[in-house]
């Protein structure tokens, strides 16, 4: 299993104590992709756990995550395939896709009929945004 979780931290990236954190599943194929939001999650105050394959990361539902974001093109799976299966198993999970595709993509609009997607050009802002759609 391809997977990571990153140690629980309370302080948020200004070093406020945060009351309650998520735990937040990454899925992208791509490792430094995954790791760097995974930072950036953790820097904030949440819990990332890290995987590097779609069918690791239904593995990894058993962490008791409390949202996932996960890239669109994948092999084997695909991020809007994934989706479809997280919801058959956890309808109540919050998922929100990323990707470096085009928006006009076949699978990008698919993905955007299940929930919101973020270009991979990660910012502080778009981390902020991403994580208020996770709590919707």
């Amino acid at each position: 299993m391809s997977a990571y979780v990153f140690p629980v931290s309370n302080l948020t990236a200004a070093g406020e104590t945060r009351e309650s954190t998520v735990k937040i599943l990454v899925v992208d194929d791509e490792v430094a992709a995954g790791a760097s939001l995974g930072n950036a999650l953790r820097q904030l105050g949440h819990v990332p756990v890290l995987a590097c394959h779609p069918h690791d990361a239904l593995d990894l539902l058993a962490f008791d995550v409390d949202a996932v974001v996960t890239d669109i093109e994948m092999p084997e799976m695909n991020g809007v395939e994934l989706a479809r299966a997280i919801r058959a198993l956890r309808n109540d999970l919050p998922i929100v896709f990323c990707t470096g595709s085009d928006p006009a993509d076949i699978l990008v609009r698919q993905a955007a009929s299940i929930g919101p997607v973020y270009s991979k050009a990660w910012t502080l802002a778009a981390i902020k945004e991403l994580l208020s759609d996770l709590d919707r």
